[in-house]
């Protein structure tokens, strides 16, 4: 555990720098009331930060999506759906979003406020709820707000690893709600290409989404499952041509068309619906392991209070690493709130089985280890990643082995490793001072020769013709 005590916040990073680690594993868990991390900080201008819930490191987060292309500003007028894939704070657009969900009520149906005849009543830049600052919460592992459109409904979402669950509870009195789950729109200027779905049971929905990503970047499969902790009295599946009640599927939508599915809930006995769902960008199957390994207990879906709980305890034993001294509160929020953002990436990569898809398209196994993907190295080379060093030592070892995975079976060594693809955007060489750090920090231990190879090779070679590095 590292101990800060500062009188300026501005040398507290500095300090952390300095003084190396002594790691976590001897931390503490913080306090539920000494964990001061505000997730609305960079969410206005530029900032392009998610308020929503993610683990520390977390393949999946949940969080609002609205009119910015990066996902959400804190500004925005309404909110059009909770996504199940963000980015923190990169510049370019395409950041996720994907499976956009909303709760609702009104009438399904021709003629209904969602009317099954014009595909368009099914556009979430038309049904999107307006929402209320007041009372919203933004926490480290969880997220609040309240929609004030469609009678009033409390949003809540938590995360863990693998695995999330969102909680909407309806206002007292409403007698039928529904969910929408939107496969054919992510954030403002992600662009959805391609679409799947099933309707497996009265609980259960499950699919693909096929997305253009990251400065207009190649496509990437995001597979989901998601399931209910009350059954669905009724659904149905939308497309171009409008809706269709009672449809299962399987369900297919080509490039920026309309399609997804709405689930009716009876709430006349219990006004709160719990979804709990998790991605894989390995396969259907990789999505189905995640569900259970961290979103199933007994064959049934974890209650959103216990996931929160988890994923609470999460973040206080990776903040409580670092312990400051001093300073005044809001200097602390800043703080453990920009630790909070360099906890967040890389994400997790490999499923819980240990697949993950690699950068030639295989399926590949990381064996008592995890694979990372999502590398903004023209970002984080200067200081996160030796943070990381400093504070995740098995991770960095992780993270670096990622990388040279990378190298292996995509031809290359990274330099914006977006998914399973290089989207090769920005200047320089940020991959040659991320690595080299690696090795000065030991993280690279044992694979020193291989190392050096990549990186020689990326100083003085010629990436392949069809290698977009």
């Amino acid at each position: 555990m590292i101990r800060i005590r500062f009188a300026l916040l501005r040398l507290a990073c500095l300090a952390l720098l300095q003084m190396g680690a002594h790691g976590a594993q001897g931390a503490q868990p913080m306090k539920p009331d000494s964990m001061p991390v505000n997730t609305f900080i960079g969410s206005q201008d530029e900032g392009n930060t998610f308020p929503g819930a993610s683990a520390p490191f977390g393949m999946i987060q949940v969080s609002p999506t609205g009119e910015h292309y990066a996902g959400w500003r804190y500004s925005d007028a309404r909110i059009r759906g909770f996504g199940h894939s963000f980015l923190s704070g990169a510049g370019c657009w395409e950041q996720g979003g994907q499976l956009s969900v909303l709760p609702v009520t009104g009438r399904i149906g021709s003629g209904g406020d969602f009317d099954t005849a014009k595909a368009n009543s099914f556009d979430y830049k038309r049904y999107a709820a307006e929402y209320t600052h007041e009372g919203e919460v933004g926490q480290a592992g969880y997220y609040k707000v309240r929609l004030t459109s469609y009678g009033g409904i409390t949003a809540e979402t938590t995360a863990l690893t693998r695995a999330a669950a969102e909680r909407y509870t309806f206002a007292a009195g409403t007698g039928t709600g529904h969910v929408l789950l939107n496969l054919g729109q992510a954030n403002e200027r992600h662009s959805v290409v391609g679409s799947e779905v099933r309707v497996l049971d009265d609980r259960s929905v499950e699919g693909k989404i096929v997305t253009k990503s990251f400065c207009g970047g190649a496509q990437y499969t995001t597979w989901f499952r998601i399931m209910f902790d009350q059954p669905f009295v009724a659904h149905g599946i939308w497309d171009d041509r409008g809706g269709w009640p009672g449809a299962k599927g399987p369900s297919q939508q080509g490039d920026s068309r309309p399609h997804g599915v709405w689930l009716t809930f009876d709430l006349k006995t219990a006004p709160a619906v719990t979804a709990v769902s998790a991605i894989s960008h390995v396969d259907a199957e990789g999505a189905r392991v995640n569900l259970r390994a961290e979103g199933m207990a007994a064959g049934q879906p974890l209650s959103f209070d216990a996931m929160r709980a988890q994923a609470q305890a999460a973040w206080k034993k990776e903040l409580g690493s670092v312990r400051i001294e001093g300073g005044r509160s809001d200097d602390r929020t800043v703080f453990y709130t920009a630790l909070y953002h360099a906890l967040l990436q890389p994400l997790t990569g490999s499923d819980a089985d240990g697949r993950y898809r690699g950068y030639d398209y295989a399926i590949h196994t990381a064996r008592d280890w995890t694979y990372y993907e999502f590398f903004s190295l023209w970002d984080t080379y200067r200081a996160q990643n030796q943070l990381l060093a400093l504070l995740r030592p098995q991770r960095a070892r992780d993270i670096a082995q990622s990388v040279l995975k990378i190298r292996a079976e995509g031809g290359w060594l990274p330099r914006w490793g977006y998914a399973n693809f290089d989207s090769n955007v920005m200047t320089g060489d940020p991959v040659t001072p991320f690595m080299v750090d690696l090795w000065r920090y030991g993280a690279l231990k044992g694979r020193e020769r291989e190392a050096y190879a990549a990186l020689r090779e990326n100083a003085f070679g010629v990436p392949p013709q069809a290698n977009r590095a």
